[in-house]
């Protein structure tokens, strides 16, 4: 049985639904975010690399080649949103069409990501559309309000200007404008006029982009400090802030809910980039979930066996509040160690036994810190003068 185009959008639209709302839903979490070519390039360019989930993004890119935008016009949830929102005009729409600006946002984009500096990818109608869904989250503040205005814009648009944003704005749909000029081109086919933009004008607007985006990377770089902790597998502190999409995947994915957003106004280059929180629970040795859906590359997808060599914080023990050395017995860091890194151990003094972590085992998971009753364990984030592996105190 055939299913209809317009059929196919409803049902691309209740998929992307289910695997936005923040359900354990393992790698399937955000889906939709895997198969945008704009996201899927940024990240390639930025980082130089692909993981297995991008062959979804590889396969649209590849169809998109060669049908015209067919991104948009069967599966983007946004675009039928957009759709929908065109019918409502209210009033009388606004009859001033706004300057058409897709395929230089999306040349853009290009230029940037091959700097390092994938800024635009933020832009992704999908991952709008995913921003949304974090009204949802237990812990939203009014900081998230930037984090789900995205696409509430971008309806407003095409209700007083419909079919603005997918016609004239969204660089998703730029991309696969370039796909099609390039195909024109390969096929020596003339370009519609009206279509055509000088290559001049894109390579100018590429050159601006450029030069604000190393601006924005260079002053964001002097901003930063130690930092917040960080997920495992996360990049540098500054490129972290450059490659992260905010798209809330990780925050969705993580089983002991540790991940929250940034919401520190002190450091706007990294706000609701995610960050780790240890005041209820740490991070489970056997997790692999947010490098698993990340699709931007911010989080670097790692094994359970890898996940024994990152390192997410440093662990320290204020040995004069700990219950040993008061006397009293206690061994809960010990035995919530999965990584075996701390040893109850006599200390030389008057025969006192003391916890005793060994760096080149423990990796911070915060495990220890949970549990201890007096709450003598702290972490610090790891800094670039991180002390070289050996047993201490």
């Amino acid at each position: 049985m055939k299913i209809k185009p317009q059929n196919l959008r409803y049902i691309s639209l209740g998929v992307a639904v289910l695997s936005a709302l923040p359900l354990s839903l393992g790698s399937f979490t955000g889906f939709y975010l895997w198969l945008s070519p704009l996201i899927l390039i940024n990240s390639a360019l930025a980082l130089k690399s692909l993981v297995f989930l991008n062959v979804f993004g590889i396969a649209v890119l590849v169809t998109a080649f060669f049908k015209d935008r067919w991104f948009c016009r069967h599966l983007c949830p946004t675009g039928l949103l957009c759709d929908m929102a065109s019918r409502y005009t209210g009033s009388k729409p606004l009859k001033t069409k706004l300057p058409p600006i897709n395929k230089h946002l999306a040349f853009a984009s290009l230029f940037l990501a091959i700097l390092g500096i994938p800024l635009l990818a933020m832009l992704d109608p999908v991952n709008a559309f995913y921003n949304f869904f974090n009204i949802l989250n237990p812990h939203f503040s009014t900081v998230f309000l930037l984090n789900i205005s995205g696409l509430l814009l971008i309806l407003s648009l095409n209700v007083v200007s419909p079919g603005s944003w997918c016609g004239r704005i969204c660089p998703l749909g730029g991309l696969q404008m370039l796909l099609k000029d390039a195909r024109m081109l390969l096929e020596r086919k003339p370009q519609p006029s009206k279509s055509y933009f000088p290559g001049r004008r894109l390579f100018m607007t590429g050159f601006i982009g450029g030069g604000l985006g190393l601006t924005y990377k260079y002053y964001s770089g002097r901003l930063i400090t130690s930092g917040p902790f960080r997920p495992p597998g996360s990049l540098p502190e500054e490129q972290l802030k450059l490659v992260c999409i905010r798209c809330g995947n990780c925050i969705k994915a993580c089983p002991a809910g540790i991940i929250k957003p940034s919401i520190n106004p002190a450091d706007l280059p990294g706000l609701m980039a995610p960050e780790l929180d240890f005041s209820l629970s740490y991070c489970l040795p056997e997790c692999t979930a947010c490098g698993d859906v990340c699709p931007s590359g911010a989080i670097t997808a790692f094994s359970e066996k890898e996940k024994k060599q990152i390192f997410i914080g440093k662990v320290e023990i204020t040995l004069s509040q700990c219950l040993l050395t008061n006397n009293k017995e206690c061994n809960q860091c010990k035995l919530a160690c999965a990584y075996d890194a701390i040893e109850i151990k006599s200390s030389g003094n008057n025969f006192t036994a003391v916890p005793v972590i060994n760096t080149s085992l423990c990796v911070g998971c915060a495990a220890c810190k949970v549990v201890c009753p007096p709450g003598a364990i702290y972490l610090s984030t790891p800094t670039h003068d991180f002390p070289s592996p050996e047993i201490h105190r």
